[in-house]
């Protein structure tokens, strides 16, 4: 098949329901709202882009050969599109002249083309076990700890000032920390895991340089430590995607009006790090508001739902 691809991807996974004030999985539709978990993040993608494939289908003429991914493990490791890129793509690819991706996440249908990448490290202090009652027989892991983690609030976190046009500003967090394990035992092992969004477009917002100015610091304190990388994703940027970009923000402007296919960004990151790493042009674009995923009382509005499959529609049958 010579046709151009179209790949229309949605992540099937969600978060936790932890804490949700709505049935997470009762689907309920109340004051033209959907509300569950991943409602927004990101089912409501995938059923628009169900829906627009269908009707796309019935079309006499399909000069562009459309699929629909359902994707795994998007909020943890991405291990589902990494997988799909290292070992099928070739495959779907085919020979197809060009392939163009639409990312689906909740953007309120309006085109991302840039987001920071994420990097996350694990610190480790260790120490020596003892019974509390007696702690000069031990050496607690913590005490280091808080001393490390002092000096990451307040030279490291501030010292992360690179920024996007689209983006703002890069970040960097502590979000977990976790020692000891009786209370009446000194603690031999404390962790702590530390979140850095990298801002793209600049030389020290790689994974490489964020770790080597994170040890720098670290070392300065002239404590034991050990430090390890979880996982890190790569920024997305519009590399790849002036093309792409240009026809997906004219499709917008003509199926929303004037000012819907202004691209932007957003701080958080999708598939389309991936896709843009091995070449593939892409966009990041779903019905969805951002600021109600991962939320207590997750929900998409279906109005926008039903706008999503236009907009969806519009696409397939425009980017030919």
């Amino acid at each position: 098949d010579t046709r151009p691809l179209l790949i229309f991807d949605s992540h099937t996974d969600t978060v936790g329901v932890e804490g949700m004030v709505v049935e997470p999985f009762g689907a309920e539709i109340r004051d033209g709202k959907m509300y569950g978990r991943g409602t927004c993040d990101t089912k409501g993608t995938g059923a628009a882009m169900l829906c627009a494939l269908k009707k796309y289908a019935e079309r006499a003429e399909q000069p562009v050969r459309v699929a629909v991914m359902f994707s795994v493990d998007e909020e943890v490791s991405m291990d589902g599109i990494k997988h799909f890129l290292n070992k099928d793509y070739e495959g779907i690819k085919g020979d197809a002249p060009s392939v163009s991706v639409i990312v689906g996440e909740p953007t309120d249908l309006r085109p991302y083309v840039a987001h920071n990448g994420v990097l996350r490290w694990k610190l480790v202090t260790s120490g020596v076990a003892a019974h509390s009652s007696r702690p000069f027989n031990g050496r607690s892991a913590i005490t280091p700890m808080l001393t490390l983690l002092q000096v990451v609030e307040s030279e490291y976190i501030p010292s992360v000032t690179a920024s996007h046009d689209l983006i703002g500003r890069a970040a960097c967090a502590v979000t977990m920390l976790k020692g000891g394990h009786s209370p009446n035992v000194i603690a031999d092992h404390c962790e702590a895991l530390i979140d850095r969004r990298l801002s793209p477009g600049h030389a020290s917002e790689t994974v490489a340089k964020a770790t080597e100015a994170l040890k720098e610091v670290l070392d300065g304190t002239g404590l034991p430590y050990s430090l390890s990388t979880l996982m890190s994703v790569p920024s997305f940027s519009q590399t790849h995607n002036a093309e792409l970009t240009e026809r997906v923000s004219a499709s917008l402007e003509v199926s929303r009006g004037e000012g819907a296919g202004v691209p932007t960004g957003i701080n958080f990151c999708t598939h389309a790090s991936w896709f843009s790493t091995h070449g593939v042009p892409c966009v990041v674009l779903g019905p969805g508001l951002s600021d109600k995923a991962h939320t207590k009382d997750e929900y998409i509005c279906l109005d926008r739902l039903e706008q999503g499959v236009e907009v969806y529609l519009a696409l397939m049958n425009d980017l030919c």
